[in-house]
Formats: C-alpha cells, sequence, structure tokens
C-alpha cells in the first residue's frame, strides 16, 4: 500500500511492492515520448500520449455533471488515466502503430 507506515530498524527501504511501483511510474512517464495522430488545439503540434491520457481526465472532471446518475467519476478518470499504460503495454508495435496513425478524416 502506498499508505504503509516508513521501515523502522533494518528493514530495506526499497520493498518489492516499492519497486514495482517505481517501475510502474517509469513505464507511465514513456507515455510523454509517443506522439498521437491528434494535434493540440492550436495546431501547433501533435499530443504526446501523456497530454492526452490527463486532457480526456480533465474533460471528465469537468463534464462530470452531465453525467447519468450513478456514474463512478472516480473510476472513470482512473481508466482515462490509465488506458494508453494498457494499450502501450499490450503490444510492442502499438507505439509504432500510435506514431504513423492517421487522423479519420485523412483516411477518408
Amino acid at each position: 500500500r502506498l499508505c504503509e507506515a516508513p521501515p523502522r530498524g533494518n528493514e530495506p527501504l526499497m520493498t518489492d511492492r516499492l519497486s514495482q511501483q517505481f517501475t510502474f511510474l517509469q513505464e507511465a512517464d514513456r507515455l510523454k515520448t509517443v506522439l498521437r495522430a491528434s494535434r493540440l488545439a492550436d495546431g501547433s503540434r501533435r499530443e504526446n500520449s501523456a497530454e492526452h491520457s490527463w486532457h480526456v481526465a480533465l474533460y471528465a472532471m469537468v463534464l462530470a455533471d452531465q453525467a447519468p446518475a450513478g456514474v463512478a467519476l472516480d473510476r472513470v478518470i482512473r481508466m482515462l488515466i490509465l488506458h494508453d499504460i494498457v494499450c502501450r503495454t499490450r503490444s510492442p508495435t502499438t507505439s509504432a502503430r500510435w506514431a504513423t496513425r492517421q487522423p479519420a478524416s485523412a483516411s477518408s
């Protein structure tokens, strides 16, 4: 658990769980290097996957009052933040596909 008490005495500072958490965070950081096909609102450059995850989570927070009753906003936000991490780790070629993917309007 993230909120466990710090180790005492001779207990190791880096537990297996903590090591796994840092490994996960390092993998998540790599999303900053994965460019998506979509461009920023000002058109200046392509959005990276980390920005995309942040942006859709922000949309969910701002538009939460528009959701049907019973929607668990905390779960929606967790899913939006993690969705690209799951896609990235599922396939080694996912990043390459994202980098070359064309917007839907360009393929028609």
